[in-house]
């Protein structure tokens, strides 16, 4: 069975109003031929050479890389209806390589129908419908659903031209719905076109003829001179494979005079060949020979193997290129990767060169403050080991003289007196003894010796409260020692003098305070007495800041208020 169809073998592209006359600037004048390019072409294909041209040097001049893609495409078509098909796949390929520089997934698209169908034309189906399918893929991705269903439109011509007839039939159909949903009027003369083929190649004539009425009228409402020309020489053949050669023939004459006026030469070639078939079979043997022999030397000149032999050293070349393109991008790629792995490299070697300076510098400055504190802690002990010398010494020396007087002259109240003044002097040692052996002290080990010695010293007038709201700050031996005397003098004194009735301890990381509710004095009263000016020496031995309140009948506090606050 004849493979029926000639197909429009180029992107369709919106119509606007045909013979506009081009005037203004370069840039206005090159928006006008590419607004109105479809109809251009569609008049005269040398006239639309000419101007393509124009606009790609033009374009170039101006800098618009996409309005230069964009012209060379439509080059490239005029070139491919012309039979001119090297020139057509040089100009397609320059084309895409610019959309794809620009990044533009439409353009792209729009570019790969086109070489695809090209391909599909020279019968190099596996290549075509990978473009096909590629420029389906892109379609998408710009969002474009004419360019989409010019994919689909396209691989539904493949898979006729394969007698892939009901896979046509259902992608075509996909396609007219698209068309009618945007109103593609253009779109939609093809896609009846093409369904009428089929129609025709069932044997349903009369429905192919409707279709391709259709097809006909839609091309003559849009001036579309070469889509009409394919249209009347689809519903030609149609009634040639029905045997009607006398209906074929006007419509196969008509379309070879529409053809030869707009030179689209590849469809005279095949009309041609059509026209030759109907006057064999009306017997006009002469006629039909001579259209054969005229239809065989323009398909020779239109595929010859010189031709043939230079599309594929260009497709081959084209291909070589774009590998090489490819490769030198993957090396640019490396290049950029492997610079940043350096530079990554130095910025994590620096970074650990820093890290290393840090720790060393942290390693050395806890090394200098454990020198410091056991230079402190050696001084403190030196101090405490003075102090317990003079102190304990003097007590001891007293405590020998009343020895000496109890043995020439014994008495209870002096014997009493000593063991006083003994039990004194050891608990003076102990205490010492305790802030030695503590290294790093707490405020929490601080209170709970105050409570042990406020436990010692029960009363039963007197009722103790403590309360500890200390953080964890470490303390020296003679820090924690002289914090000690100052609270245990401070809460012998209320015990001893103030006649209270409660004493409330409070200790912080800031001091010691100490409360009481006893009769209370005037401290400007008070020159000496009751340990005041002890207390005063020990704060001052702290650096802190020592204060006294107090007034008859109101009670008594006693402040010490320290400024170290150094977290453990």
């Amino acid at each position: 069975m004849r493979k029926l169809g000639w197909t429009l073998p180029f992107l369709i592209m919106t119509v606007s109003v045909a013979g506009q006359d081009i005037s203004g600037s370069d840039e206005e004048r090159l928006a006008h031929v590419l607004e109105h390019a479809y109809e251009y072409y569609s008049a005269d294909f040398d006239t639309a050479d000419s101007l393509f041209r124009w606009a790609v040097a033009t374009a170039e001049s101006l800098g618009r890389e996409r309005d230069r893609a964009t012209s060379l495409k439509f080059l490239g078509v005029v070139n491919y209806l012309s039979g001119r098909y090297p020139a057509a796949l040089e100009h397609y390929q320059e084309s895409l390589s610019a959309y794809e520089a620009l990044d533009d997934p439409a353009g792209q698209a729009a570019v790969l129908n086109e070489m695809g169908n090209f391909f599909r034309k020279r019968e190099e189906r596996d290549r075509a419908l990978a473009m096909f399918t590629r420029a389906g893929e892109l379609a998408l991705r710009a969002s474009d659903s004419t360019l989409y269903a010019t994919s689909l439109d396209l691989r539904g011509i493949l898979a006729r031209d394969q007698q892939q007839l009901k896979k046509a039939d259902s992608l075509w159909q996909v396609v007219l719905k698209i068309r009618l949903a945007i109103q593609d009027s253009v779109g939609l003369g093809y896609v009846y076109d093409n369904l009428a083929t089929l129609a025709a190649g069932r044997g349903a004539t009369a429905e192919a003829i409707a279709l391709f009425e259709q097809s006909i009228q839609l091309r003559r409402q849009l001036d579309d001179r070469q889509g009409e020309a394919i249209a009347i020489n689809n519903q030609g053949e149609a009634y040639l494979t029905a045997g009607d050669t006398s209906a074929a023939i006007p419509y196969l004459t008509k379309s070879l005079t529409l053809s030869r006026q707009v030179g689209f030469t590849d469809l005279q070639q095949w009309t041609m060949g059509l026209l030759a078939e109907a006057y064999a079979a009306e017997g006009q043997l002469g006629r039909a020979l001579k259209l054969q022999r005229a239809s065989a030397s323009l398909k020779d000149s239109l595929y010859s193997v010189s031709t043939t032999t230079r599309i594929a050293e260009m497709q081959e070349k084209y291909e070589a290129e774009k590998r090489a393109l490819e490769l030198a991008g993957q090396r640019a790629q490396l290049r950029q990767r492997t610079a940043w792995l350096v530079a990554a490299s130095l910025g994590f070697l620096l970074l650990l060169f820093i890290l290393v300076a840090l720790v060393r510098r942290q390693r050395q400055r806890r090394q200098a403050l454990r020198r410091q504190a056991a230079v402190q802690l050696r001084e403190d002990r030196l101090r405490i080991s003075r102090d317990l010398h003079d102190h304990l010494g003097a007590e001891l020396g007293i405590i020998a003289s009343d020895l000496g007087r109890l043995a020439r002259q014994p008495s209870a109240p002096a014997l009493d007196k000593v063991t006083g003044q003994v039990r004194f002097a050891m608990e003076q040692m102990r205490e010492t003894i305790w802030a030695v052996r503590l290294e790093a002290a707490t405020w929490a080990d601080l209170f709970a010796r105050l409570r042990e010695f406020s436990a010692k010293l029960s009363h039963p007038n007197v009722q103790f409260f403590l309360a500890e709201a200390a953080r964890d700050v470490s303390l020296t031996p003679l820090e924690v020692l002289e914090l000690y005397r100052f609270g245990q003098e401070a809460i012998r004194n209320a015990v001893r003098h103030a006649g209270a009735g409660i004493i409330r301890v409070e200790a912080d990381e800031n001091g010691l305070c100490i409360l009481d509710d006893g009769h209370g004095f005037d401290p400007e009263g008070t020159v000496a007495g009751f340990g005041l000016h002890s207390l005063r020496e020990r704060a001052e031995q702290l650096g802190a800041d020592f204060s006294l309140t107090s007034r008859k009948g109101g009670g008594t506090r006693v402040e010490l208020r320290w400024r170290k606050v150094s977290p453990r």
